[in-house]
């Protein structure tokens, strides 16, 4: 136990994600990991302070959601099984009902706002992890 309070915040909290996803039965489609969150963060958090502002999240949220996630580079779709995404946020972000997104999907379905719910003009990992449960399977 004293290991794990030597641990920084980030790491402890990873660990304890992973532990609990492989504590959980698998599922046919998997929400998003502790590890993609992380990439996802990492992606976001340009400066890598801890903290994504707006403009970080505007001009990275293409990358860490869109260009991540496609498994064909040359194929500008981006389907429901290629995402960690919920099938009612897939739908609801699907505009025009193609059955795939773009990345202009992404952009208008993904806000800020909505993972920087405490209004702190930034969000940190925890505030995107709890954002990503809210879109995630």
């Amino acid at each position: 136990m004293a290991a794990l309070a030597k641990l920084p915040v980030r790491h402890l909290v990873a660990a304890i994600a992973l532990a609990l996803l492989v504590a959980l039965p698998p599922r046919a489609a998997a929400a998003y990991t502790a590890q993609q969150a992380h990439e996802i963060f990492d992606i976001l958090d340009s400066d890598h302070d801890g903290k994504v502002t707006k403009v970080e999240f505007e001009a990275n949220k293409i990358d860490a959601f869109y260009f991540r996630s496609r498994k064909n580079p040359q194929d500008p779709r981006l389907r429901f099984e290629e995402t960690g995404l919920s099938r009612e946020f897939f739908d609801a972000a699907d505009q025009n009902h193609k059955g795939y997104l773009t990345g202009l999907d992404l952009v208008d379905a993904i806000r800020f706002e909505n993972i920087d719910t405490r209004h702190r003009g930034y969000f940190d990992f925890n505030d995107l992890v709890a954002g990503l449960k809210t879109i995630s399977r």
